[in-house]
């Protein structure tokens, strides 16, 4: 008679770059642990992120931020959970209370508070330690097949081959729009210039709602405004197959990274050396003072106390880009 396998809930509502950044707890616990099931329990915002994942066999949603009112249904739905063991990635005092209020077994958390010069990774790993569990891998790993590549490509008509997708938006989640992630919009129009003077394809990605951002970042330029026509996932697949990826800090640059793109990333009121996308060919251009910046939480501090994208330099930005178009493709 075979045993039975050992199920695990991941707990992580949200969001997309957080989701990403969890990606190597699922790898591992793949690798380490045998006939495991797992389940995740997220928002609908970062579900795309997990609907992709190798190994994850069954997604629970939950509300991405969840508030006071959704502690019951909450805990009633731990209850009710066949899961052996939880791994909560999220510093929530209400998803504690939860899970205490549920009695489920909860392996492994996060630790709470600041945790300076700690990346978010090697935060949720940290979980996976104290349940006593061993780590093999480090940095997330999504991979797009060339249909799906195909299928992107398709869907804006690109003819060149050699193209770089660019983000000028990003940094909008459920509950918080941290706009002062972004880079001037001046500035990704000096760097769509440059990439057409050169015959590369400046192809401009974003969501619906960033449709007028980019086409004001394209105006008078041959770009390929891709924002409104590629979902999340579709825009992170023709990342990775781009001749190089630029953006912000945001959800997509982390999906670009996992994807083996080779990526630029702007940081200015967060810190890079917890935040920065992992990848094989990921280069980050940081404001001055931003590696020494405590956890912060943009919601509640004014974005002109602390160091600003706006400094980091059209300049900065395309040397960056011509040596990752100089590598060629090569880690």
């Amino acid at each position: 008679m075979s045993a039975q396998p050992t199920r695990y809930g991941i707990i992580k509502p949200c969001c997309i770059g957080d989701a990403v950044m969890s990606l190597p707890v699922i790898d591992n616990l793949l690798q380490n642990v045998p006939d495991v099931e797992i389940e995740v329990w997220c928002g609908a915002h970062a579900r795309p992120v997990y609907e992709i994942c190798h190994g994850v066999d069954r997604i629970v949603e939950i509300p991405s931020v969840p508030g006071l009112r959704d502690l019951p249904a909450l805990a009633w739905g731990l209850r009710a959970s066949d899961c052996d063991s939880f791994i909560v990635l999220d510093r929530s005092r209400l998803i504690d209370a939860a899970c205490k209020l549920a009695r489920v077994d909860v392996a492994g958390t996060v630790r709470g508070g600041p945790a300076d010069g700690v990346h978010e990774t090697d935060s949720y790993l940290g979980a996976l330690t104290r349940a006593g569990l061993r780590l093999s891998t480090m940095a997330p790993s999504i991979t797009f097949d060339q249909d799906a590549v195909a299928r992107a490509q398709a869907e804006i008509h690109l003819a060149n081959d050699c193209y770089v997708v660019l983000h000028p938006g990003g940094a909008e989640n459920p509950g918080a729009n941290m706009h002062s992630k972004r880079w001037p919009a001046e500035h990704w129009t000096a760097v769509v210039q440059w990439l057409s003077e050169r015959d590369i394809q400046p192809v401009l990605t974003g969501s619906p709602a960033e449709v007028e951002l980019c086409q004001s970042v394209a105006s008078g330029t041959g770009a390929v405004v891709a924002a409104g026509k590629l979902s999340l996932i579709e825009s992170a697949a023709l990342a990775s197959s781009a001749a190089a990826y630029a953006g912000p800090d945001t959800g997509l640059s982390h999906l670009a990274a996992a994807a083996g793109a080779s990526v630029v990333v702007i940081f200015g009121p967060t810190n890079p050396r917890q935040y920065a996308p992992r990848g094989p060919r990921v280069t980050v251009l940081a404001a001055s003072g931003a590696e020494n910046l405590a956890r912060t939480d943009l919601r509640h501090q004014q974005s002109s106390d602390l160091p600003a994208t706006s400094s980091v330099g059209i300049d900065v930005m395309i040397a960056a880009l011509e040596s990752a178009l100089a590598a060629g493709g090569q880690p």
